[in-house]
């Protein structure tokens, strides 16, 4: 029963996930910097609430890892999001990242990937280079 209720909550964190990416349409970017701190948030986060309620056998403590995961699952897609506007690709890398290792290889590209050549600021004055 327990078993099945933590694999249904990482379902609905994935599901979170996706449709955080689906549904940002601003026009906001993330800068590495903040997006390096979300990733170690979540990261470390997980890793601390899992060895802390760490047990041998499947118990309710089990749970609060994956909690944590469903209530960071939406913001940590929207940033997920918004990174790769700010470097200039697609919002596909960010669905990519599901997928474990491809997942990783993009979060760190994420990281280092500086902003993309131009970027211009939308106000009613025009377009200006930053």
């Amino acid at each position: 029963m327990l078993l099945t209720v933590l694999i249904s909550l990482l379902v609905i964190s994935v599901g979170l996930f996706i449709f955080a990416i689906y549904k940002d349409d601003t026009k906001e970017k993330m800068t590495r910097l903040s997006f390096l701190g979300w990733v170690l948030f979540v990261g470390v986060g997980n890793i601390i609430l899992s060895k802390l309620f760490e047990s041998y056998y499947l118990s309710p403590s089990d749970l609060v890892p994956v909690v944590f995961l469903l209530i960071i699952a939406y913001p940590f897609g929207r940033a997920f999001s918004r990174r790769s506007r700010d470097a200039g690709w697609s919002k596909t890398p960010a669905y990519c990242a599901l997928i474990p290792v491809v997942g990783f290889v993009i979060t760190i590209a994420l990281i280092f990937k500086g902003p993309a050549a131009k970027q211009y600021d939308g106000s009613k004055f025009g377009k200006v280079e930053r």
